[in-house]
């Protein structure tokens, strides 16, 4: 009897001891303290602080004062969760060879300007982005979209990084049917898409600009499969050009396709800035390696051209579409249901479009004075010539 009392005493300091030990680090959601350094596998950083965020069901969150907090670096380290979650904008995560994978559809930007210099994967199919309205995302690390990713709720992401491509899909711009605003996506480094796909809304490898969103930027998409392109559907901008802060206002937006066109369907808007003088404006510039070329597809009818510039916008031509159709040959290409300046009807007495076989531009004409002085200045030069 004593012995048996004797085991199960030492059983019990034995399951004591061991209850007394920290816990081993197992995957779970996390709410980054940053009380040990800056590491993201260090589990002091994390709240509760047993763990870390690396497991496809884990949500890592990111509140507070950012600038009070270390900020998390993925080192070296792949870590793959169901999605990043900032409450607070200020935050980096950053990184070395490492990545953050976000394996499913848990990610929102809640608020201010939040930055990944990190690498990230986007790493399931249909797996929405969910940036709110005055909220902006960052990416400025290498950025591989696996299957396709999803960008919706209002806000903006902009990617400056040195690499974004997409291996199957590509991304698509959307908002919820419930809240049709602003979702923006700016392309200020060239990204790469890889796969084909059909060149319907929503389908492979195409850049779909859905209701109430922006697609924009001051650098482009090249696309290296067959029927891959940018496609903007009714109620989508496509705009060249930065937004003033994360690029320059008025740019050349670069979409180079291997055999499909830039395909505005019925609703969508092509947004155009022009600057102070002659020739400087905002560029859609569209190549193909397809042996009828590249164009603007306006062919779906009602597809509306927002013209912006000063109340008194200099003279001269301003080519806004350029494209590589083959040579001698003319694209039917269609033209713009409606033009619109400053967000009026474009006043035949300010300018004109003119649909070339490879461009398209505005012609701004001078004003009905100034064609009066420069009639009365020829009637003196002849008066002139008459009196000498």
């Amino acid at each position: 009897m004593k012995k048996r009392l004797r085991f199960l005493s030492a059983v019990c300091s034995f399951a004591l001891a061991v209850s007394a030990l920290p816990l081993a680090a197992h995957a779970a959601s996390a709410t980054w303290t940053g009380t040990n350094g800056t590491s993201w596998g260090e589990v002091l950083n994390w709240n509760p602080n047993n763990t870390f965020p690396n497991a496809n069901t884990d949500i890592a969150t990111f509140n507070g004062v950012a600038s009070s907090f270390n900020q998390p670096n993925v080192g070296d380290t792949i870590y793959s969760v169901n999605g990043l979650v900032f409450e607070t904008g200020g935050w980096t995560i950053s990184g070395g060879t490492g990545r953050v994978t976000l394996a499913n559809g848990g990610s929102q930007i809640k608020a201010g300007v939040n930055t990944i210099s990190a690498n990230l994967r986007f790493g399931a199919s249909n797996q929405p982005v969910k940036i709110s309205p005055g909220a902006t995302l960052l990416a400025t690390g290498q950025v591989d979209v696996f299957r396709r990713m999803y960008i919706e709720g209002g806000g903006t992401l902009v990617y400056n990084g040195s690499h974004l491509a997409s291996a199957q899909y590509g991304l698509t711009l959307r908002t919820p049917t419930a809240t049709p605003t602003g979702t923006t996506l700016l392309l200020n480094h060239t990204a790469l898409s890889t796969n084909g796909g059909s060149a319907t809304p929503g389908s492979n490898a195409n850049y779909n600009v859905g209701d109430g969103t922006i697609l924009g930027g001051t650098a482009g998409a090249t696309f290296t499969a067959s029927l891959a392109t940018v496609q903007v559907g009714s109620g989508g901008t496509l705009a060249p050009g930065g937004n003033g802060t994360y690029g320059a206002e008025i740019e050349s937006f670069n979409v180079s396709t291997n055999d499909a066109n830039v395909q505005m369907l019925s609703g969508s808007i092509l947004s155009i800035q022009l600057g102070a003088t002659s020739g400087i404006n905002d560029l859609l510039a569209i190549t193909s390696t397809s042996a009828t070329g590249g164009y603007l597809d306006l062919t779906a009818g009602n597809v509306t051209l927002d013209l912006w510039g000063d109340i008194n916008q200099a003279v001269g031509d301003y080519t806004f579409a350029t494209f590589d159709t083959v040579a001698g040959g003319s694209a039917n290409y269609g033209t713009f249901g409606t033009v619109k300046y400053n967000g009026a009807p474009l006043s035949p007495a300010l300018g004109t479009i003119t649909y070339n076989t490879n461009s398209i531009m505005l012609t701004i004409i001078p004003e009905p004075a100034s064609l009066a002085l420069l009639g009365l200045g020829g009637a003196m030069i002849a008066l002139r010539r008459q009196r000498a």
